[in-house]
């Protein structure tokens, strides 16, 4: 599953996180074409094609699942994060 980092809702974010198997490592991917992505390829492990990444959502630590995207505040947090890193991109988003 992705969207466009530019054109996000939050309702897709809240999909997005909803998404994720809290099991196993996650992180959110955003890619230089702009789609934005949960992987479970984490840290700085395969980045050709990346333009920006959020830490690694360790397993077993409820940053995703239906759990997490149920969370009002870690979306919006979430959501905020992104609208921040669209207006000035880096590649590594670890404070939000």
């Amino acid at each position: 599953m992705s969207y466009n980092v530019y054109t996000l809702t939050i309702e897709q974010l809240r999909d997005l996180i909803a998404s994720g198997d809290d099991s196993h490592d996650n992180q959110i991917r955003i890619t230089t074409s702009g789609d934005i992505f949960l992987s479970n390829i984490v840290g700085a492990d395969c980045l050709d094609g990346i333009a920006g990444r959020f830490e690694t959502f360790d397993a077993g630590n409820s940053y995703v699942g239906a759990g997490a995207a149920a969370d009002q505040k870690y979306i919006e947090e979430l959501f905020d994060a992104i609208q921040h890193w669209k207006e000035s991109p880096r590649t590594y988003i670890d404070t939000y």
